[in-house]
């Protein structure tokens, strides 16, 4: 899909400085190709890509559980199950799932401290929202997703870093099988 800097700037009422900007940051991570004439290409990932998208978010978000579960405090832990309830009751509408699910694994990823890890985190979970909160991968995975997160969300109120990593790795292995099934046709 081709996009215009000059079509955006039209559509949303506003210069081409915000919407080049927007662009750049895009291009920086991935999601568009910026072409001559103020124009852009919508990137696609291969399997390949999308695996390893989902590898460097499982393995920075157990580093991050390893540093954030023993910082977490009783309200964090309200705060989160109070998420999980958001993004289980979303289960019906995607794109809304996939949002209150970036926003469980932020606010874990955030009690970690580190700030270049979450920005890592963030970055590929834009690369791969796209792919994973398709309809069709949504369907097929959103009851075994929301199982794993009271899973995860348990063994972070049990204060139990292991079995989070355990269970994020589940997460990921889950995810990788499911995309590689849907995409791999």
């Amino acid at each position: 899909q081709i996009v215009s800097q000059d079509a955006l700037a039209s559509e949303y009422d506003v210069s081409r400085v915000p919407v080049r900007e927007a662009l750049r940051q895009l291009s920086a991570e991935g999601l568009i190709k910026l072409q001559s004439h103020r124009r852009a290409v919508v990137t696609t990932l291969t399997l390949r890509e999308l695996e390893e998208l989902i590898e460097i978010v499982t393995a920075l978000e157990q580093i991050s559980l390893k540093r954030a579960i023993p910082a977490l405090t009783d309200s964090d832990i309200e705060a989160l199950g109070q998420i999980l309830e958001h993004l289980i009751g979303s289960k019906n509408n995607p794109k809304l799932w996939y949002s209150h699910n970036v926003e469980f694994h932020k606010f874990l990823n955030e009690k970690s401290g580190w700030i270049k890890l979450i920005t890592a985190v963030d970055s590929c979970r834009r690369n791969l929202f796209r792919y994973i909160s398709s309809s069709g991968i949504h369907k097929q995975g959103v009851a075994r997703w929301n199982q794993l997160k009271r899973r995860l969300f348990k063994h972070c109120k049990e204060r139990d870093v292991a079995a989070a990593q355990a269970t994020v790795r589940e997460i990921g292995l889950f995810t990788w099988n499911l995309a590689k099934k849907h995409y791999g046709n």
